[in-house]
Formats: C-alpha cells, sequence, structure tokens
C-alpha cells in the first residue's frame, strides 16, 4: 500500500493529501509505540 500510489487518487493534489495523511498517521503510530514501550 505505502509507494503504491492509487491512479484515481495521483491525478492532482489529492495524492498530496493522501501521502501527508499516511505519514501522520505512521507518525502517530511511531509516538504511540514510544509511549507504549
Amino acid at each position: 500500500m505505502v509507494g503504491v500510489p492509487l491512479p484515481l487518487v495521483s491525478y492532482g493534489g489529492t495524492s498530496m493529501v493522501t501521502l501527508m495523511a499516511g505519514f501522520g498517521i505512521l507518525m502517530s503510530i511511531q509516538t504511540h509505540r514510544r509511549l507504549l514501550a
């Protein structure tokens, strides 16, 4: 799923929004892992 932009998403700036959303999710997961560890 990561690194494979969807054809419908790659049009316009929607891919950027999806990329930022995914990055935010990854960052939140890393933060939670640090808190739980």
